[in-house]
C-alpha cells in the first residue's frame, strides 16, 4: 500500500457521505413539492396566494337601486306652482295636464277649448280654480295650420264625435301614466265656445260618466244642442249639474230658457252672466268662473282638497320630471292675435267652419282677451 492510500480513502469516504446527504435532501424535496404546478407558474411559488379568493369587493352584488325596475306609473310632483306636463295621447296630439298636489287618488276635470285656441291657456285658467285638488286635463284637438310653428299653432275639434273620442283617449292615457293616483269616477267637463257647444252633444252618452259641467259661451242652446230628451239621458248616465256661463246678453237670454229644459230633465242648472266679458274666458268671465266654481263641484268632497293643500304648500321642494314645467301659460299678445278665428276670417280648407251646426258645431273665435 502506497503512502497516499490513507488520504485517498478518506476523500472517498467523504464523497460517499456527501452523495448520501444530497440524495436524502433530494428525496425530501420531492416529497414536499406540489404534484402539478399550474402551467406558466413556478412550482417554487407558495401555494397559498394561488388559492386566495378574490377580494370581497369584486364579489359584492350591485346595489339594490340598480336592480329595482322602474315604476310603472309616475307620481305627481310636489310643488307650490301649477305643474304642467305634456301627455302623449295615442292617435291624437299631446294633451296638457295640470298635476294635483299631494298623494292619493285625485279626481279629473277635463277642459276643452274653442276653435282657434290652445289647451295650455285653459289648463292655466282652470288649474288656478282647482288649486291642486285634482288633475286638469286639456285635450289638444287638431292643428288649424300644420305649417305654423308649434309656439304659434292654434287648434280646433273637427266635430263632436272626434272630440268625444279624443277625450276618451286622453282619460285612458292619464290613467296609464299615473295609475291608481287618478280617480276617474264622475269627472267634471268644462268647455269654451266650440268645446262647450260640442260638449253638450258629447255629455249624454260619453262613457266617462261626467257628473258636472261648466259650459262657457257655448252649449247654451243656440244650436239646439239641448233637448228634454238629451237632458234626461245625461241625468240617467250620472249627470247632476251644469253651469251655463255667458259674457254676452243674447247668450244669457237663451241660457235662461235652456236652464228650464235642463231642470225639467232632472238636472240642476245655473246661469251666470259676466256682463261686458263678451265672447271670452278671461277678464270678467274668469273672475265670474272663480266665484261660481265651488257651486260646480258642490257635493263632491274629492274637490275640497285644493284649499286644504294650498294651506300647507311648500312643505316639500318641487320634484320635476323631464317633461314637467312649472310656469303659467298665459298667451302673449302676439299669440292672442294669432288665435282669433272670428267672423271676419274667411275659413280655408285648413280652418274649421265657424257655423254652429248640430252635428258639426264650431265656436266663433277663441280667447280674445285674457
Amino acid at each position: 500500500m502506497s503512502a497516499h492510500e490513507p488520504s485517498d480513502d478518506r476523500h472517498g469516504r467523504r464523497a460517499a457521505l456527501a452523495l448520501a446527504v444530497a440524495l436524502a435532501a433530494l428525496a425530501e424535496g420531492c416529497a414536499r413539492a406540489p404534484l402539478a404546478a399550474p402551467v406558466g407558474r413556478s412550482a417554487a411559488l407558495p401555494a397559498a396566494p394561488e388559492q386566495r379568493p378574490p377580494p370581497a369587493t369584486e364579489q359584492r352584488p350591485p346595489p339594490a337601486t340598480e336592480q329595482r325596475p322602474p315604476p310603472a306609473t309616475e307620481s305627481p310632483p310636489v310643488t307650490e306652482e301649477l305643474a304642467f306636463v305634456d301627455l302623449e295621447v295615442p292617435g291624437f296630439g299631446p294633451a296638457v295636464v295640470v298635476l294635483p298636489r299631494g298623494g292619493g287618488p285625485r279626481p279629473v276635470l277635463v277642459a276643452t277649448h274653442g276653435a282657434g285656441d290652445r289647451p295650455e291657456w285653459h289648463c292655466d285658467v282652470w288649474g288656478a280654480m282647482v288649486r291642486g285638488a285634482g288633475y286638469v286635463l286639456c285635450p289638444r284637438g287638431k292643428a288649424i295650420d300644420t305649417r305654423a310653428p308649434d309656439d304659434a299653432q292654434i287648434y280646433y275639434y273637427p266635430d263632436h264625435h272626434a272630440l268625444g273620442r279624443e277625450v276618451t283617449a286622453a282619460l285612458s292615457a292619464l290613467a296609464r301614466r299615473f295609475g291608481d293616483r287618478v280617480d276617474l269616477r264622475a269627472p267634471v267637463y268644462t268647455g269654451y265656445s266650440q268645446g262647450a257647444t260640442m260638449g253638450a252633444l258629447v255629455l249624454p252618452g260619453h262613457p266617462a260618466g261626467f257628473a258636472r259641467a261648466a259650459l262657457v259661451e257655448g252649449g247654451y242652446g243656440s244650436a239646439g244642442e239641448w233637448t228634454l230628451g238629451s237632458a234626461r239621458r245625461w241625468r240617467g248616465a250620472g249627470g247632476a249639474r251644469v253651469l251655463l256661463a255667458c259674457g254676452r246678453a243674447d247668450c244669457a237670454a237663451r241660457a235662461h230658457r235652456t236652464r228650464e229644459t235642463l231642470e225639467r230633465g232632472g238636472l240642476t242648472a245655473r246661469v251666470v252672466h259676466a256682463k261686458g266679458a263678451g265672447h271670452s274666458y278671461g277678464g270678467a268671465m274668469e273672475r265670474a268662473l272663480h266665484e261660481v266654481y265651488p257651486w260646480v263641484v258642490e257635493g263632491d268632497p274629492r274637490w275640497l282638497g285644493g284649499s286644504e293643500a294650498s294651506a300647507h304648500q311648500g312643505a316639500a321642494a318641487p320634484r320635476q320630471g323631464p317633461q314637467t314645467r312649472v310656469t303659467r301659460r298665459r298667451p302673449t299678445a302676439s299669440a292672442m292675435s294669432a288665435s282669433r278665428v272670428g267672423s271676419t276670417t274667411t275659413p280655408t280648407s285648413s280652418q274649421p267652419s265657424q257655423s254652429a251646426g248640430a252635428s258639426h258645431p264650431a265656436g266663433s273665435g277663441s280667447a280674445k282677451t285674457l
